[in-house]
């Protein structure tokens, strides 16, 4: 029951940044077309520095949060007395690669979704300088 409950969660929340990452803009036109005045942008696209950092924090805190959890699904059977030494070998290297995928959005997400953000503004502010 806990794993159809988290699939259906990851799902929702997965299915709600899906819909801030496809329509960043009302008008989406918006998002590209700097000539749109009365465009309003709002979490990946949002133009506000403060705005865009916190959907970006929130979801690499909620990503690394359910790959946690999906990570220590398997942690029962594991330190169960009667799981057979390959199981647990299996398990162990297992647990090892999850490691190493839950700090990578930790360490990286944030730091690129930054990078790309201040490139892009970067971008839009030599447009309005050629164009205006």
């Amino acid at each position: 029951m806990f794993c159809k409950s988290m699939l259906v969660l990851n799902a929702l929340v997965g299915l709600a940044f899906g819909v801030c990452s496809w329509f960043p803009c009302y008008p989406v036109a918006a998002f590209w077309d700097i000539s749109i005045k009365n465009g309003r942008c709002w979490g990946f696209a949002s133009r506000e520095r403060f705005e865009f950092m916190r959907i970006t924090v929130t979801q690499v805190i909620v990503s690394a949060t359910f790959d946690l959890i999906v990570f220590l699904i398997p942690a029962r059977l594991y330190f169960r007395p009667e799981t057979p030494r390959a199981t647990r070998l299996s398990l162990l290297g297992l647990f090892v690669l999850g490691l190493s995928y839950v700090d990578r959005p930790l360490t990286s997400s944030a730091h690129v979704g930054l990078r790309i953000r201040e490139q892009c503004h970067a971008v839009l502010a030599l447009a309005r300088r050629l164009c205006y």
